[in-house]
């Protein structure tokens, strides 16, 4: 049963540096905000770096994760859609 999880977590992890590498290839930019992916952050992740995305929760499925900006993934947070258009609603009406 071991020998099997490792073999699953082997094989999700490969999908996932193959989901990246093509996301990376497609585009150099975040899908959300449009910003250009900094690679040449040498400290920690910056408002542009590269990260990947639970679009759905904490779900870690091949078709769940998408590669968008640190800030991005940061402002998203793990928040609904419903939750993100609330907010916005409330912004316009207040901010």
């Amino acid at each position: 049963m071991q020998k099997r999880k490792e073999l699953i977590a082997t094989t999700l992890k490969s999908r996932v540096k193959v989901l990246v590498v093509n996301q990376l290839t497609k585009s150099t930019s975040c899908p959300v905000c449009f910003r250009a992916f900094d690679f040449a952050s040498k400290i920690g992740p910056n408002d542009g770096s590269p990260t990947l995305d639970h679009v759905h929760g904490d779900k870690t499925t091949i078709k769940n994760l998408a590669v968008i900006c640190h800030r991005c993934n940061r402002i998203k947070n793990s928040a609904t859609a419903d939750e993100h258009r609330r907010i916005a609603e409330w912004m316009d009406e207040h901010v």
